[in-house]
């Protein structure tokens, strides 16, 4: 992926996320990356000792093909108002803009994300701790920063989440994957 061809879909503050103990220690860091509001511990209502306080600015970007699809599932949801008393950054805000990714970003790498109603939660398929299972049965691994290297592979497993029986399946939410690039600096407005 190259800035040319990522739409911007907005940012986020991410801290690095604590790994869960439900999750594998063998395949996701320590500390890694995500813009899920389940797992950013900037996204948290509590804070966690031991952990960096300085959050990254992180752009979130998506392919224009999967741009169109998640803009044709919830041309709704873009048109409704900001969820009431949230201070949270929504990282797909600026998706209908159809802007390009800051030049100044660094890709860190892809991940799978689960968009609930009105944009109000985004979930990753590290929050079902499906790790395992995809370095089984797909050969996939998270990389040093618990993101996925490539758009292909996030997509192969967005792909095997959606083909789940129910038992396994992910949230009943519209999954994609989103590039995530740190940024040095805070864009003006």
């Amino acid at each position: 992926m190259t800035d040319a061809q990522a739409v911007l879909a907005g940012y986020v503050l991410a801290l690095p996320a604590p790994r869960e103990i439900y999750q594998n220690s063998q395949l996701v860091p320590a500390h890694f990356i995500t813009v899920s509001r389940c797992l950013n511990p900037a996204d948290r209502s509590t804070t966690r000792t031991g952990l960096d306080a300085r959050p990254r600015l992180l752009a979130v970007g998506m392919l224009p093909d999967d741009a169109r699809e998640l803009l044709d599932e919830m041309t709704d949801t873009f048109a409704a108002p900001d969820e009431p008393g949230s201070d949270v950054a929504n990282p797909l805000k600026l998706l209908p803009s159809g802007a390009p990714m800051p030049a100044d970003c660094r890709l860190l790498g892809f991940e799978v994300v689960g968009v609930g109603w009105a944009m109000s939660e985004f979930h990753s398929w590290l929050c079902h701790s499906y790790e395992r299972e995809v370095e089984e049965q797909l050969g996939i691994r998270p990389n040093a920063v618990g993101l996925l290297d490539t758009h292909e592979n996030a997509t192969r497993i967005r792909d095997w989440m959606e083909e789940q029986p129910p038992e396994n399946a992910p949230e009943p939410v519209f999954w994609t994957v989103v590039a995530v690039a740190e940024i040095a600096e805070l864009p003006l407005a």
